[in-house]
């Protein structure tokens, strides 16, 4: 009977946490925290910004040097309008395809502009840039200022407490929007994102590659894991980050088992997850799980909850292993 007490106590105790929620008065600690995390995105925003406001300033110079080409008046009214679409382009993220359709059309075979094509290049590579990384927390029109909703976000930070020598890792780190937040706020945090889909990742190494991301004294990786296994150095870590991962994870107990692997002996694994029973949020990805199945996979792999919160938008959970163990 004991037993069956205890089993119950376990599955239910998490849930009297979870009514925690931000309507608490902050701390102190939490105010500079939220200012700290704020100027990271700002930061993040004007480095997105930086190469479409760089395109978009070549263009009166390129049409000032149109009048002076020599070309035949029709080619420089064709390549003036270019420019102009070029320029309206720049207004919104989400119509660059169908900019870009645009300036083909704007085309002919017998004109060949590549001068003018690094203009638009550049200016569509900027706004996939702004597509990937700042869709979450950027407005769509140009100036693409930073949403007053970064709420979900303040919470997952003061629930994440990192300190500035912590090594972490965030798997699934897909785009790699939160790990660039993290990024930006702790510049002195060696930082590894792994993903097993390639195409997330290639992004934003060619985002750093062009000198995005600011000088930080942390170490900053891109690797890419397997369906079974992080492929991450084994005791290195302080956290494991799975943001949203958690329900497209194909087999979670080998993963568990893997992160189990790679945290050092007091490491911890942080979980911010879609669940599909949430009190309030109820907008959804198909593929979410209900909390009793995140708990008891969990439970199953030998992990010890030891902090819990229902966030507005997101379980909030960490996690330790008890003991590494092979996956059954």
């Amino acid at each position: 009977m004991l037993k069956y007490i205890l089993i119950i106590y376990w599955v239910i105790s998490p849930f009297f946490v979870f009514t925690q929620t931000l309507s608490e008065p902050l701390g102190k600690e939490d105010s500079i925290l939220n200012i700290k995390i704020t100027s990271a995105f700002q930061k993040l925003r004007s480095a997105l910004v930086r190469k479409k406001l760089a395109a978009v300033q070549r263009i009166p110079k390129a049409k000032d040097e149109l009048l002076q080409s020599g070309f035949p008046a029709r080619q420089i009214d064709r390549l003036s309008c270019y420019l102009d679409s070029i320029r309206d382009s720049a207004v919104e993220v989400r119509n660059f395809h169908k900019a870009r359709r645009t300036f083909r059309r704007l085309e002919s075979p017998e004109e060949k502009i590549p001068k003018y094509l690094t203009i638009e290049k550049d200016l569509v590579e900027a706004n996939q840039y702004l597509n990937y990384f700042g869709y979450t927390f950027l407005d769509w029109q140009y100036p693409h200022r930073v949403n007053e909703g970064l709420d979900s976000y303040f919470e997952e930070f003061q629930f994440l407490q990192l300190d500035s020598s912590d090594v972490v890792a965030d798997v699934g780190a897909q785009y790699g929007i939160f790990s660039l937040a993290i990024a930006y706020a702790y510049p002195n945090i060696d930082l590894y994102l792994t993903d097993i889909e390639e195409m997330y990742l290639e992004e934003l190494k060619d985002f750093i590659d062009e000198g995005y991301l600011p000088e930080r004294s942390g170490k900053l990786h891109i690797s890419f894991g397997v369906e079974k296994a992080t492929l991450l150095p084994k005791g290195t870590f302080d956290h494991v980050i799975l943001r949203n991962t958690y329900h497209h994870i194909e087999y979670p107990a080998e993963i568990l088992h893997s992160i189990s692997e790679i945290l050092k002996p007091d490491g911890s694994l942080l979980i911010i997850e879609d669940v599909k029973d949430h009190p309030t949020d109820d907008n959804h990805c198909e593929e979410a799980k209900k909390i009793s199945e995140v708990l008891e996979s969990l439970n199953d792999a030998a992990y010890k909850v030891e902090r819990t919160k229902m966030g507005k938008q997101y379980l909030l959970l960490e996690a330790s292993p008890s003991q590494v163990i092979s996956p059954k």
